[in-house]
């Protein structure tokens, strides 16, 4: 069965939310009536500060609002969309910890790329680091990396824990 979908209307846009839950074996129809609202809740909190942001910027940037700025705007609606779904369905701490480490891998690469060329952080204006940061960050080397280091981060925690209970258990 395809996805059903809720629509939101925020800032003069219009985006179709997916709402995948529904009852059967895996929760029942109450409990998926309440994660497709936290779904669909959460989803337009952030969207909300999205779209703000991209507004902000076209504004900062003297961008009319024309046909092909709203759709720059939608497409990063869109996108958010996307990534707090997949984050909703997979964990949002899993997910921000690997946004997190894969920029921090980007980071540590682009400062070892400049000094090898001489350079530093500091010799590239903001938007060129900004841009050639995005561009490390997506790329699947640095996000397998990421994957890597916090799914290793996640189990020494849980070994950890592990451990600690089975250690109040024998006292």
């Amino acid at each position: 069965m395809p996805d059903q979908t809720t629509q939101v209307h925020i800032l003069g846009f219009s985006f179709s939310i997916p709402t995948p839950y529904v009852s059967g074996h895996v929760c029942t129809q109450a409990e998926a009536h309440a994660l497709n609202r936290l779904l669909v809740r959460g989803t337009s909190k952030g969207l909300h500060k999205v779209l703000s942001g991209e507004m902000y910027e076209a504004e900062r940037r003297d961008l009319p609002l024309t046909a092909e700025t709203k759709q720059v705007i939608a497409s990063a609606g869109e996108d958010y969309i996307a990534e707090f779904r997949a984050g909703f369905a997979e964990g949002h701490e899993e997910v921000r910890a690997t946004k997190v480490e894969a920029s921090r891998i980007a980071r540590q690469l682009l400062e070892a790329q400049l000094n090898r060329q001489g350079r530093s952080l500091s010799s590239l204006s903001s938007g060129e680091q900004e841009m050639l940061l995005n561009d490390l960050v997506n790329s699947e080397k640095v996000r397998n990396e990421a994957l890597r280091r916090v799914s290793v981060t996640r189990e020494i925690a849980e070994r950890a824990h592990d451990e600690l209970l089975s250690a109040e258990g024998s006292s």
